[in-house]
């Protein structure tokens, strides 16, 4: 597969991406057919064509930008762990019984949509593709490089993942783990963030400084015989 022979079209409501076959490389259907029935999360939807002795792998994005070009932006923390975890479910195919090999990890042909974080990677079923072992993480540490994060967050997040992906045995399913370990202690980028100017509600205090009215008091009259006479 040649990085070159991928092309863009932009037409406005999504993005496309296609791949243009060599005469020599050989398509896997087996694979082809899976992506048809159920596409990975985190993969582009990927489509096959034929047209005047030419092959095509083609593949549809909604309305995004290239992650290279968002990067750009600075990031908070739970932007950073959300968008390296959805990536991570990109990566991690082999469930799917498909090749990591097949999809390409370059920051030009990820693709993010702004607001959810969503990522689509483009994925190649050519079959005969190589691998090296470091490719996975060398696409991690270049996507954490490019990264810009804020200032506010002062915690050595960032060195954990680093550590973790510098690891000689990395393996995606680790750094997946604890990427969702710290998600749970900041919450997703995505949950829905609080008015500002609303105070959180203390229940307790509610209760301890609530008014209670007092129980009435039943005044007795001091008996007098002449009464009962």
């Amino acid at each position: 597969m040649e990085k070159k022979s991928i092309f863009f079209e932009n037409n406005g409501g999504s993005i496309a991406m296609r791949y243009e076959m060599l005469p020599s490389e050989e398509l896997d259907d087996a694979v082809l057919e899976r992506l048809r029935t159920n596409i990975p999360d985190g993969i582009a939807m990927t489509q096959y064509s034929e047209a005047d002795a030419r092959r095509i792998i083609y593949a549809y994005i909604p309305s995004s930008v290239q992650l290279s070009a968002f990067l750009k932006k600075q990031l908070s923390k739970a932007e950073v762990l959300t968008i390296i975890k959805n990536l991570l479910t990109s990566l991690d195919i082999g469930k799917f019984s498909i090749p990591v090999s097949y999809v390409v990890k370059d920051l030009d042909y990820v693709y993010i949509e702004e607001q959810s974080l969503k990522t689509f990677s483009f994925m190649i079923p050519v079959k005969g593709q190589v691998m090296e072992i470091s490719e996975i993480p060398d696409f991690l540490r270049t996507v954490v490089s490019y990264m810009k994060f804020r200032e506010e967050d002062k915690d050595n997040y960032v060195a954990k993942i680093l550590t973790n992906i510098n690891s000689d045995r990395f393996s995606i399913n680790d750094l997946n783990v604890m990427i969702s370990e710290m998600l749970l202690e900041v919450g997703d980028a995505m949950q829905p963030m609080q008015p500002q100017g609303m105070a959180k509600v203390d229940k307790l205090g509610v209760m301890r400084n609530r008014v209670v009215p007092p129980t009435p008091q039943v005044v007795q009259q001091p008996f007098d015989p002449q009464m009962q006479q």
